[in-house]
């Protein structure tokens, strides 16, 4: 245990020495226990503050940034979402989309994210929203364009 510092009691301080261990221990995959960590920090006045070693406050720190780059790799805005264009058939289409996250991974359709507005008919524009479920988070959208068939005037002109 640390000497008795001024300005700082007995209780705070066994206080401050707890939640360094804490800091040291936290387990950055467990954004609760990084989460806790950070809220034990927190409530500990300045000259508690000041009994944490560097060590611990940098094992936060990390576990932190840890936690924020998974958070960032689940986000689903934070990857390439390619949709395929498609040309007019009079049916009812279905365009390809792919969605590649942060770090370059292919993400599955289904398993996880989800499409919506990637089934068309009509020649035009279209908005395709892509949603992440399971391990993925958040929304992103792409444009769906659905060309014109090159025939479709000849077409047009022979049916009048």
């Amino acid at each position: 245990m640390r000497p008795f510092t001024t300005g700082i009691g007995n209780l705070e301080l066994a206080e401050a020495e707890l939640v360094a261990a804490q800091l040291k221990d936290v387990d950055s995959s467990d954004e609760a226990a990084v989460a806790a960590a950070r809220a034990a920090y927190d409530k500990l006045d300045a000259a508690a503050k000041a009994q944490v070693d560097a060590v611990a406050f940098q094992s936060l720190t990390d576990a932190e940034k840890a936690v924020e780059a998974v958070k960032a790799e689940a986000d689903i805005a934070n990857g390439t979402v390619t949709v395929a264009g498609l040309t007019y058939t009079g049916k009812a289409q279905t365009a390809k989309v792919t969605v590649i996250s942060k770090s370059g991974k292919t993400l599955e359709a289904g398993t996880d994210y989800t499409v919506s507005g990637n089934k068309q008919t009509k020649a035009g524009t279209y908005t395709v929203e892509v949603t992440g479920t399971g391990a993925y988070t958040g929304t992103k959208s792409a444009e769906l364009t659905v060309k014109a068939a090159k025939n479709a005037a000849k077409a047009a002109k022979t049916s009048v």
